[in-house]
């Protein structure tokens, strides 16, 4: 119902109700009345004489004055640093992992300990073998690039690349970026106990280092001392400012000297490794790790069969139907892998999942914690803000992600019921309980927030995401009942369905100082749970199935 007022200062109020018909209504009766006042003013103007109206005079048509060349060099600085990171994964990792694992495993490296070489030694070669592979490898694709350039440059047209001057300054930044990964993947190979749970870490470990590069492609993203200090990140937006013509001397020399430095801290982390004979010599059979509580590794497989059926199974069914596709990624990817992963791993359901009742002191702070997680992502989003900023446009497009043309009940079942039942299964059920007995609480919260954080695909959310993950994991560390972050997540998502669907995404983020007590709050309700749980390791009656295994939580 449209009601019209008597006094022209006062707004038409449009009333619908929140069932799928009064939204549709709604929108339908909004477009109709702004093309109605679009008309009435038009009408107005042209009998004043104007000849076109006001919103045709301030119409503004962005023109992009950038030259062919310019506009080359930054969209191959956009992309360059993702490429290369991918081509270093593609060429390396598995040279890493069997020169370090894999040699581990076959027994040979055994053959080390005769002559008794330093550690740091046998890594510093196994890392030049890696570094000069992976430098061969991409001059190779650099030159095969060159030649197709030349052959087929018709191909290319409205394709510039930038002067040698812009890419000889890329380059030199590149060095220290490819030292950078090297060390890291012989590092993960050091890590690793045999080449089969390296390749469960590849995929982590490759959307750990892209989420950082991929801020390259941001165009509002500009390089500052902070940015520079950040690993991946900052020598990937260097080498974007240096093939555009926009990097200085002194902040070249500050990324090159921070990346540098974070590639000699992660070799000696690996000749550290290289030290432990365990590690020399070969880890445990997975039996005996899985004796010692050791599941890590499963968690990570876990994680790479969720990343791939979410981005690939997931996306696709979103992008036909929202609502559908929705409940057929979190029922069939989220809950289904984590019910797989406990049958797999043929451990209890009930002790990996922490399929336990709260009690209720727990279960009322998780609410509290739900009401309060909104204000957690507000905060850090702020806080982010200076790295990385987030374009207004993102918060509209997830706003219309979140609410499709639905009922509010069907909207809140699919966006925040399931998500908070299915992707806690998932993240603090399955994969928290593989690291239950590998972390401590913290280090094992951090882990599952950052995963949490992945997974959910878009850039400015992977930090505030990550965050909430982290509170969620640790109030289940807490409480030792997967119900607490269910209830916390699926009240926060409701919570933003519901302002959302009401045409308040500002309300959504709410003021600084409210951000601020907000999560305050839910860092208070976290730290008052499990007062009247039974402490982690104390069975609930001697021998029962649901007794907490050592290091349980």
């Amino acid at each position: 119902m449209v009601r019209i007022p008597e006094d022209p200062e006062q707004p038409a109020r449009v009333r619908y109700t929140t069932r799928g018909r009064g939204q549709r209504a709604k929108r339908k009766v909004m477009q109709v009345m702004r093309r109605w006042q679009a008309a009435e003013q038009a009408e107005r103007w042209h009998a004043l004489g104007a000849p076109v109206a006001p919103d045709d005079l301030t119409r503004v048509e962005p023109v992009d004055q950038a030259s062919e060349a310019q506009a080359g060099a930054f969209a191959a600085g956009g992309l360059l640093p993702a490429l290369l990171i991918f081509l270093v994964f593609l060429n390396g990792l598995y040279v890493a992992f069997d020169a370090i694992s894999g040699e581990r495993e076959r027994g040979t490296l055994e053959t080390l300990l005769t002559a008794a070489p330093p550690r740091g030694v046998v890594l510093a070669a196994k890392f030049l073998h890696l570094w000069f592979v992976i430098l061969g490898t991409l001059a190779l694709y650099g030159l095969a690039f060159a030649g197709t350039l030349a052959v087929r440059e018709q191909s290319f047209q409205g394709f510039a690349l930038p002067g040698g001057g812009a890419l000889a300054l890329a380059a030199l930044i590149a060095l220290p970026l490819l030292t950078l990964l090297a060390a890291l993947l012989a590092l993960s190979a050091a890590f690793v106990p045999d080449f089969r749970t390296g390749q469960a870490v590849s995929l982590p470990l490759m959307l750990a280092v892209q989420a950082p590069a991929s801020v390259s492609i941001l165009p509002f993203v500009t390089l500052s001392p902070a940015l520079a200090l950040v690993p991946i990140a900052g020598p990937c937006v260097a080498m974007r400012d240096a093939l555009v013509g926009e990097l200085s001397a002194g902040m070249a020399a500050l990324v090159i000297a921070a990346t540098g430095v974070q590639a000699a801290a992660l070799l000696w982390g690996g000749a550290r490794l290289l030290g432990r004979e365990a590690v020399l010599l070969g880890g445990v059979p997975a039996r005996a790790r899985h004796a010692r509580g050791r599941w890590w590794p499963e968690a990570l497989i876990t994680f790479a069969v969720l990343a791939t059926g979410m981005w690939f199974l997931g996306s696709a069914a979103q992008g036909i139907d929202p609502i559908g596709g929705m409940v057929f990624t979190q029922l069939g990817v989220m809950a289904g892998v984590a019910v797989a992963a406990a049958w797999w791993s043929g451990r209890p359901m009930r002790e990996l999942l922490s399929l336990r009742a709260p009690s209720a002191a727990d279960a009322a702070l998780g609410v509290l914690l739900g009401l309060s997680l909104w204000g957690v992502g507000s905060l850090v989003d702020r806080l982010q803000q200076p790295l990385l900023p987030t374009p207004s446009a993102f918060y509209s497009r997830m706003a219309e992600a979140l609410t499709p043309d639905a009922p509010l009940a069907v909207l809140v079942l699919c966006f925040a019921v399931l998500p908070g039942i299915c992707e806690e299964l998932a993240f603090r059920g399955a994969i928290q309980g593989f690291l239950r007995g590998s972390l401590g609480p913290v280090a094992r919260a951090l882990a599952v927030g950052a995963m949490f954080g992945l997974i959910h695909m878009a850039l400015p959310r992977i930090l505030t995401t990550g965050a909430l993950g982290v509170l969620l994991s640790l109030s289940l560390a807490r409480s030792r009942s997967i119900a607490v972050p269910m209830i916390a997540h699926g009240l926060n998502n409701g919570l933003l369905i519901v302002l959302l669907s009401d045409g308040a995404p500002d309300r959504a983020e709410g003021s600084l100082a409210w951000a601020v007590a907000a999560t305050g709050v839910a860092i208070a309700a976290v730290a008052a749970m499990g007062r009247a749980t039974p402490s982690p390791g104390t069975p609930s009656r001697p021998g029962s199935p649901g007794s907490a295994p050592p290091g349980a939580s």
